[in-house]
């Protein structure tokens, strides 16, 4: 944590000099998206789902696995 109160003060001392936070996090060395990000974290998720095991709409199911499969195996 001391790193990230460091690179804090630093960005907050370059920020009064330049008077602009973009430029403070460019001669720091950090992206923007970074800097939000530790600023903003997401919260942790108590009992996150693997990804394996996620479903979404583009997933191919088990039964069509199989399919592609023997297809792809068939030309073999």
């Amino acid at each position: 944590m001391k790193f990230l109160d460091a690179e804090n003060d630093l960005v907050g001392q370059l920020k009064s000099i330049t008077g602009s936070q973009r430029q403070a996090l460019e001669m720091a060395g950090v992206s923007r998206s970074t800097w939000h990000y530790r600023s903003h974290p997401r919260e942790r998720t108590p009992e996150p789902i693997p990804q394996r095991d996620r479903a979404y709409a583009s997933r191919i199911s088990d039964a069509d696995r199989v399919v592609v499969a023997a297809r792809i195996t068939a030309g073999w």
